[in-house]
């Protein structure tokens, strides 16, 4: 499973496009679920999740609907199924792309969006895909201690819910 970040392209053919291109490569199936065009700017952004159909299934997506306007990009959630692995049978993604100068308070927020599609899904097995820039950004500016102690607290709270 592959979470693109920052899709720009307002036409909507570049992911299409290179979803084709990935299929045209011999045993590639892979298959898309894309979100809304998303962001607070003129500028909108979109997630993608590529996936190889013949090893999980997408079951749900959820748009986190962001009512306190926290969130730039508001997470794009995907709840996949699979038969491949032993013990792990459904589990769900959050993609977030995270503001630099909001992300401590995004981050932050996760918490709120893992328990939001945790009831949704009934599903207690998920994971974070974040904007790998971005935390390079927070680190170099010394806010290093505030992220890992946020991700130390989502952990706990993801390890508490099981």
């Amino acid at each position: 499973i592959l979470l693109i970040q920052e899709i720009r392209d307002s036409s909507g053919t570049s992911i299409v496009d290179l979803l084709d291109q990935l299929n045209v490569q011999e045993n590639n199936q892979y298959s898309m679920t894309i979100s809304e065009r998303l962001g607070r700017t003129r500028s909108k952004e979109q997630y993608a999740y590529l996936y190889r159909h013949n090893k999980v299934t997408v079951d749900d997506v959820y748009q986190y609907p962001d009512e306190l306007d926290i969130f730039e990009r508001p997470p794009y959630c995907v709840k996949f199924s699979t038969g491949i692995t032993d013990g792990l049978h459904e589990f769900f993604l959050v993609g977030v792309h995270t503001a630099p100068d909001m992300a401590e308070t995004e981050v932050d927020a996760l918490v709120e969006v893992f328990e939001a599609a945790s009831l949704l899904w009934g599903t207690q097995t998920k994971a974070v895909s974040d904007h790998y820039p971005v935390e390079v950004n927070i680190f170099a500016t010394g806010h290093r201690g505030i992220v890992y102690g946020t991700l130390c607290r989502l952990y706990s709270h993801i390890k508490e819910n099981k």
